[in-house]
């Protein structure tokens, strides 16, 4: 997977899990946006994890706090 269709990919599932409330890039974080509450991470991570097919531990998921995070947990993670 390139980098383009991996950071693609990630904007379509962000996309989806907030229905457009939460404008997309590569540096937007949970912690500067409203819409990105607990309920919201959850769906996040089960939506990431359909897409890519990868799973995140709890311990994992907490530490995705970010566009640039999840990114680099996918790249490391060789994603499908």
């Amino acid at each position: 997977m390139s980098e383009e269709e991996l950071i693609l990919g990630i904007q379509s599932v962000f996309e989806t899990t907030f229905s457009g409330k939460l404008a997309f890039s590569e540096d937007v974080r949970r912690e500067d946006q409203v819409a990105w509450d607990s309920l919201h991470h959850v769906v996040l991570m089960i939506n990431l994890e359909g897409k890519f097919g990868v799973r995140f531990n709890g311990e994992t998921a907490s530490k995705m706090t970010s566009a640039s995070r999840i990114a680099e947990f996918l790249r490391s993670s060789n994603p499908k």
